[in-house]
Protein backbone atom coordinates (compact mmCIF):
# COMPACT_ATOMS: atom_id res chain seq x y z
CA UNK A 1 0.00 0.00 0.00
CA UNK A 2 2.83 2.31 1.03
CA UNK A 3 4.51 1.85 -2.47
CA UNK A 4 1.81 2.37 -4.78
CA UNK A 5 0.98 5.64 -2.58
CA UNK A 6 4.25 6.98 -2.46
CA UNK A 7 4.91 6.46 -6.31
CA UNK A 8 1.50 8.33 -7.03
CA UNK A 9 1.92 11.28 -4.61
CA UNK A 10 5.80 11.45 -6.72
CA UNK A 11 3.95 11.41 -9.88
CA UNK A 12 1.59 14.00 -8.91
CA UNK A 13 4.55 16.34 -7.15
CA UNK A 14 6.20 15.99 -11.22
CA UNK A 15 2.99 17.00 -12.90
CA UNK A 16 2.07 19.84 -10.15
CA UNK A 17 5.67 21.13 -10.72
CA UNK A 18 6.29 20.06 -14.90
CA UNK A 19 7.00 23.87 -16.54
CA UNK A 20 4.40 25.21 -18.84
CA UNK A 21 5.58 25.14 -22.67
CA UNK A 22 4.61 27.41 -24.92
CA UNK A 23 3.72 26.50 -28.40
CA UNK A 24 3.26 30.15 -30.43
CA UNK A 25 6.01 31.75 -30.78
CA UNK A 26 5.02 35.88 -31.02
CA UNK A 27 3.49 34.43 -27.37
CA UNK A 28 6.85 32.72 -25.89
CA UNK A 29 8.64 35.98 -26.75
CA UNK A 30 6.29 38.09 -24.98
CA UNK A 31 6.07 36.19 -21.86
CA UNK A 32 9.97 36.50 -22.00
CA UNK A 33 10.25 39.93 -22.12
CA UNK A 34 7.89 39.95 -19.17
CA UNK A 35 9.24 37.66 -16.98
CA UNK A 36 12.66 39.10 -17.84
CA UNK A 37 13.97 35.45 -19.19
CA UNK A 38 15.22 33.93 -22.56
CA UNK A 39 13.77 31.89 -24.92
CA UNK A 40 14.02 27.74 -25.11
CA UNK A 41 13.23 27.34 -28.61
CA UNK A 42 12.95 23.33 -29.69
CA UNK A 43 12.16 22.50 -33.18
CA UNK A 44 10.39 18.79 -33.00
CA UNK A 45 8.36 16.28 -35.44
CA UNK A 46 6.63 14.93 -32.75
CA UNK A 47 5.16 12.01 -34.71
CA UNK A 48 8.01 10.76 -36.48
CA UNK A 49 11.31 12.17 -35.77
CA UNK A 50 12.84 9.51 -33.38
CA UNK A 51 15.23 11.64 -32.15
CA UNK A 52 13.13 14.10 -31.02
CA UNK A 53 11.26 11.73 -29.15
CA UNK A 54 14.57 10.10 -27.26
CA UNK A 55 15.48 13.70 -26.19
CA UNK A 56 11.68 14.79 -24.81
CA UNK A 57 11.68 11.07 -23.06
CA UNK A 58 15.26 11.56 -21.73
CA UNK A 59 15.47 15.14 -21.18
CA UNK A 60 12.77 17.53 -22.16
CA UNK A 61 10.32 15.93 -20.14
CA UNK A 62 12.26 15.43 -16.60
CA UNK A 63 11.88 17.65 -13.91
CA UNK A 64 15.08 18.56 -13.02
CA UNK A 65 15.50 19.22 -16.50
CA UNK A 66 12.74 21.66 -16.93
CA UNK A 67 13.27 22.81 -13.42
CA UNK A 68 16.80 24.27 -14.52
CA UNK A 69 16.09 25.42 -17.76
CA UNK A 70 12.68 27.51 -16.70
CA UNK A 71 14.89 29.63 -14.18
CA UNK A 72 16.45 30.92 -17.01
CA UNK A 73 14.16 30.54 -20.16
CA UNK A 74 10.30 30.44 -21.55
CA UNK A 75 10.07 27.04 -23.08
CA UNK A 76 8.70 27.02 -26.41
CA UNK A 77 8.17 23.69 -28.87
CA UNK A 78 7.25 24.30 -32.01
CA UNK A 79 6.03 21.70 -34.17
CA UNK A 80 6.38 20.03 -37.78
CA UNK A 81 4.50 16.75 -37.43
CA UNK A 82 3.25 14.64 -40.61
CA UNK A 83 -0.38 15.23 -38.85
CA UNK A 84 -2.73 17.85 -40.41
CA UNK A 85 -2.40 21.04 -37.99
CA UNK A 86 -4.34 24.56 -38.19
CA UNK A 87 -3.11 26.48 -41.62
CA UNK A 88 -2.60 29.66 -39.48
CA UNK A 89 -0.20 27.46 -36.64
CA UNK A 90 1.94 25.75 -39.48
CA UNK A 91 2.27 29.01 -41.64
CA UNK A 92 3.65 30.91 -38.32
CA UNK A 93 5.68 27.92 -37.87
CA UNK A 94 6.81 27.46 -41.00
CA UNK A 95 8.05 31.29 -40.79
CA UNK A 96 10.52 30.76 -37.82
CA UNK A 97 12.02 27.55 -39.17
CA UNK A 98 12.89 29.31 -42.34
CA UNK A 99 14.33 32.56 -40.35
CA UNK A 100 16.40 30.26 -38.46
CA UNK A 101 17.89 27.82 -41.42
CA UNK A 102 16.61 24.87 -39.21
CA UNK A 103 17.26 21.37 -41.40
CA UNK A 104 18.23 19.09 -38.25
CA UNK A 105 15.29 17.83 -35.85
CA UNK A 106 15.36 18.41 -32.77
CA UNK A 107 17.37 21.27 -32.98
CA UNK A 108 17.15 24.00 -29.87
CA UNK A 109 17.84 27.19 -29.95
CA UNK A 110 18.99 29.87 -27.14
CA UNK A 111 17.91 32.95 -27.81
CA UNK A 112 17.21 36.84 -25.71
CA UNK A 113 13.52 37.79 -25.39
CA UNK A 114 13.93 39.49 -29.04
CA UNK A 115 14.49 36.29 -30.53
CA UNK A 116 18.07 36.70 -31.23
CA UNK A 117 20.04 33.55 -31.18
CA UNK A 118 23.11 32.96 -29.32
CA UNK A 119 23.44 29.17 -29.11
CA UNK A 120 21.95 25.84 -29.85
CA UNK A 121 21.51 21.81 -29.46
CA UNK A 122 21.72 20.09 -32.37
CA UNK A 123 20.53 16.43 -32.54
CA UNK A 124 19.34 14.40 -29.50
CA UNK A 125 21.55 14.70 -26.31
CA UNK A 126 22.40 11.75 -24.07
CA UNK A 127 20.65 12.77 -21.13
CA UNK A 128 19.67 15.70 -18.79
CA UNK A 129 23.86 16.22 -17.75
CA UNK A 130 24.91 16.84 -21.31
CA UNK A 131 21.67 19.07 -22.54
CA UNK A 132 22.56 20.74 -19.06
CA UNK A 133 26.09 21.63 -20.00
CA UNK A 134 25.44 22.80 -23.11
CA UNK A 135 22.22 24.98 -22.09
CA UNK A 136 24.82 26.60 -19.39
CA UNK A 137 27.76 27.41 -21.75
CA UNK A 138 25.29 29.26 -24.21
CA UNK A 139 24.29 31.50 -20.97
CA UNK A 140 27.57 31.97 -19.58
CA UNK A 141 28.70 32.74 -23.63
CA UNK A 142 25.61 35.01 -23.82
CA UNK A 143 27.04 36.45 -20.64
CA UNK A 144 30.22 37.41 -21.56
CA UNK A 145 28.87 38.88 -24.49
CA UNK A 146 26.99 41.06 -22.98
CA UNK A 147 29.39 42.36 -20.43
CA UNK A 148 31.71 43.79 -23.16
CA UNK A 149 28.47 45.44 -25.04
CA UNK A 150 27.69 46.89 -21.91
CA UNK A 151 31.34 48.12 -21.64
CA UNK A 152 31.31 49.35 -25.21
CA UNK A 153 28.27 51.45 -24.48
CA UNK A 154 30.48 53.91 -21.78
CA UNK A 155 33.27 54.02 -24.27
CA UNK A 156 33.80 56.26 -27.72
CA UNK A 157 36.03 56.19 -30.58
CA UNK A 158 38.38 53.36 -31.77
CA UNK A 159 37.88 51.93 -28.06
CA UNK A 160 34.25 51.33 -28.56
CA UNK A 161 34.72 50.29 -31.73
CA UNK A 162 37.73 47.23 -30.28
CA UNK A 163 35.09 46.53 -27.04
CA UNK A 164 32.01 45.89 -29.83
CA UNK A 165 34.30 43.91 -32.28
CA UNK A 166 34.96 41.73 -28.92
CA UNK A 167 31.63 41.03 -28.58
CA UNK A 168 31.33 40.20 -31.94
CA UNK A 169 33.90 38.09 -31.59
CA UNK A 170 31.83 35.63 -28.80
CA UNK A 171 29.00 34.82 -30.94
CA UNK A 172 29.05 31.73 -32.60
CA UNK A 173 29.70 31.99 -36.28
CA UNK A 174 26.21 30.03 -37.59
CA UNK A 175 24.50 32.99 -35.75
CA UNK A 176 26.51 36.15 -36.25
CA UNK A 177 24.22 37.14 -39.60
CA UNK A 178 21.57 37.95 -37.28
CA UNK A 179 23.21 40.66 -35.42
CA UNK A 180 22.37 43.07 -37.95
CA UNK A 181 22.12 45.47 -35.04
CA UNK A 182 25.53 45.18 -33.65
CA UNK A 183 27.43 45.48 -36.98
CA UNK A 184 25.25 48.52 -37.66
CA UNK A 185 27.21 49.69 -34.49
CA UNK A 186 30.56 48.97 -35.17
CA UNK A 187 29.96 50.60 -38.79
CA UNK A 188 28.68 54.00 -37.14
CA UNK A 189 31.32 54.09 -34.35
CA UNK A 190 34.02 53.18 -36.96
CA UNK A 191 33.32 56.28 -40.11
CA UNK A 192 36.72 56.05 -41.38
CA UNK A 193 36.84 52.13 -41.34
CA UNK A 194 40.23 52.10 -39.09
CA UNK A 195 39.35 48.58 -38.01
CA UNK A 196 38.60 47.49 -41.86
CA UNK A 197 35.33 45.61 -40.81
CA UNK A 198 33.11 49.24 -40.35
CA UNK A 199 32.43 48.92 -44.56
CA UNK A 200 31.86 45.01 -44.74
CA UNK A 201 29.29 45.05 -41.79
CA UNK A 202 27.45 47.78 -42.76
CA UNK A 203 26.68 46.02 -46.22
CA UNK A 204 26.31 42.69 -44.56
CA UNK A 205 23.28 44.19 -41.99
CA UNK A 206 22.21 45.63 -44.98
CA UNK A 207 21.98 42.71 -46.86
CA UNK A 208 20.67 40.78 -44.25
CA UNK A 209 18.14 42.91 -43.36
CA UNK A 210 16.90 43.08 -47.33
CA UNK A 211 17.06 39.29 -47.29
CA UNK A 212 14.55 39.03 -44.22
CA UNK A 213 12.29 41.47 -46.39
CA UNK A 214 12.16 39.21 -49.56
CA UNK A 215 11.61 36.31 -46.87
CA UNK A 216 8.71 37.68 -44.73
CA UNK A 217 6.66 38.43 -48.78
CA UNK A 218 7.22 34.69 -49.16
CA UNK A 219 5.81 33.54 -46.56
CA UNK A 220 3.10 36.26 -45.91
CA UNK A 221 0.12 34.05 -47.70
CA UNK A 222 -0.57 37.01 -49.42
CA UNK A 223 -2.49 36.50 -53.08
CA UNK A 224 -0.13 36.76 -56.29
CA UNK A 225 -1.18 40.23 -56.77
CA UNK A 226 0.06 41.63 -53.63
CA UNK A 227 3.36 40.03 -53.30
CA UNK A 228 4.04 40.79 -56.46
CA UNK A 229 3.28 44.92 -55.23
CA UNK A 230 5.32 44.42 -52.07
CA UNK A 231 7.96 43.07 -54.29
CA UNK A 232 7.87 46.35 -56.32
CA UNK A 233 7.67 48.85 -53.63
CA UNK A 234 11.08 46.54 -52.28
CA UNK A 235 12.95 46.79 -55.29
CA UNK A 236 12.23 50.68 -55.64
CA UNK A 237 14.06 50.86 -52.62
CA UNK A 238 17.49 50.59 -54.69
CA UNK A 239 18.38 47.23 -53.15
CA UNK A 240 21.78 45.84 -53.17
CA UNK A 241 22.53 43.88 -56.80
CA UNK A 242 21.96 40.10 -55.47
CA UNK A 243 19.21 40.99 -53.89
CA UNK A 244 17.66 43.00 -56.82
CA UNK A 245 18.04 39.26 -58.58
CA UNK A 246 16.54 37.35 -55.98
CA UNK A 247 13.24 40.12 -55.68
CA UNK A 248 12.31 39.35 -59.20
CA UNK A 249 13.22 35.64 -58.94
CA UNK A 250 10.51 35.58 -56.18
CA UNK A 251 8.26 38.00 -58.36
CA UNK A 252 8.33 35.05 -61.28
CA UNK A 253 7.46 32.55 -58.76
CA UNK A 254 4.38 35.17 -56.79
CA UNK A 255 3.17 35.30 -60.47
CA UNK A 256 3.09 32.26 -61.44
CA UNK A 257 -0.04 30.91 -59.57
CA UNK A 258 -2.10 33.45 -61.19
CA UNK A 259 -0.71 33.69 -64.87
CA UNK A 260 -4.12 32.25 -66.05
CA UNK A 261 -3.55 33.71 -69.69
CA UNK A 262 -0.92 35.05 -72.28
CA UNK A 263 -0.71 38.42 -70.58
CA UNK A 264 -0.12 37.49 -66.72
CA UNK A 265 1.96 34.26 -68.46
CA UNK A 266 3.97 36.38 -69.95
CA UNK A 267 4.35 39.10 -66.35
CA UNK A 268 5.14 36.09 -65.13
CA UNK A 269 8.39 35.32 -67.63
CA UNK A 270 9.16 39.20 -67.51
CA UNK A 271 10.01 38.88 -64.26
CA UNK A 272 12.60 35.25 -64.75
CA UNK A 273 14.33 37.42 -67.36
CA UNK A 274 14.89 40.84 -65.71
CA UNK A 275 16.31 38.52 -62.87
CA UNK A 276 18.66 37.04 -66.09
CA UNK A 277 19.47 40.52 -67.39
CA UNK A 278 20.97 40.62 -63.70
CA UNK A 279 23.34 37.86 -63.41
CA UNK A 280 26.95 36.97 -64.95
CA UNK A 281 25.85 35.29 -68.34
CA UNK A 282 28.14 32.43 -67.64
CA UNK A 283 27.08 31.78 -63.71
CA UNK A 284 25.18 28.95 -63.04
CA UNK A 285 22.03 30.87 -61.52
CA UNK A 286 21.93 32.29 -65.09
CA UNK A 287 22.00 28.94 -66.64
CA UNK A 288 19.56 27.70 -64.05
CA UNK A 289 17.26 30.33 -64.54
CA UNK A 290 17.60 30.22 -68.52
CA UNK A 291 16.43 26.41 -68.62
CA UNK A 292 13.37 28.08 -66.31
CA UNK A 293 12.50 30.18 -68.81
CA UNK A 294 12.82 28.00 -71.62
CA UNK A 295 10.76 25.17 -69.70
CA UNK A 296 7.73 27.64 -69.08
CA UNK A 297 7.47 28.80 -72.80
CA UNK A 298 7.56 25.51 -73.94
CA UNK A 299 4.82 24.38 -71.49
CA UNK A 300 3.28 27.41 -71.78
CA UNK A 301 -0.51 26.64 -72.68
CA UNK A 302 -0.31 23.50 -70.03
CA UNK A 303 0.65 26.01 -67.34
CA UNK A 304 -1.58 28.01 -68.23
CA UNK A 305 -4.54 25.17 -67.97
CA UNK A 306 -3.37 23.88 -64.56
CA UNK A 307 -3.39 27.37 -63.26
CA UNK A 308 -7.08 28.04 -64.48
CA UNK A 309 -7.95 24.53 -62.90
CA UNK A 310 -5.86 25.30 -59.49
CA UNK A 311 -7.86 28.92 -59.35
CA UNK A 312 -11.22 26.94 -60.13
CA UNK A 313 -10.89 24.64 -57.38
CA UNK A 314 -9.50 27.54 -55.04
CA UNK A 315 -12.62 29.75 -55.81
CA UNK A 316 -14.86 26.70 -54.92
CA UNK A 317 -13.10 25.94 -51.54
CA UNK A 318 -13.36 29.58 -50.86
CA UNK A 319 -17.13 29.57 -51.64
CA UNK A 320 -17.78 26.24 -49.44
CA UNK A 321 -16.51 28.16 -46.34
Amino acid sequence: MIRPLIASLAALCATAFAAEWQTDYDTAKAAAAKENKHLFVEFTGSDWCKACMIQKKNVLSKPEFQDRASQHFVLLELDYPNKQIPADVKLKNERVRDRFDIRTFPTVLFMTPDGLPYGSMVGAKGGVPQATAEMENALQNYARYKTLLDHAVRLSGTEKTQKLLEAYDTIPENFRPYYTDLKEAIAKSDPGNVSGKALQFAREARNMREQSQLRDIRLSGQTPEEQNNAIDELISKDLLPENTVQAHILKGKALFPAAVDDAAFDKCLDAYKKALDLMPADSEQAKKITREIQELEMGRAQFIQLNKNMAAKRKEAAAKQ
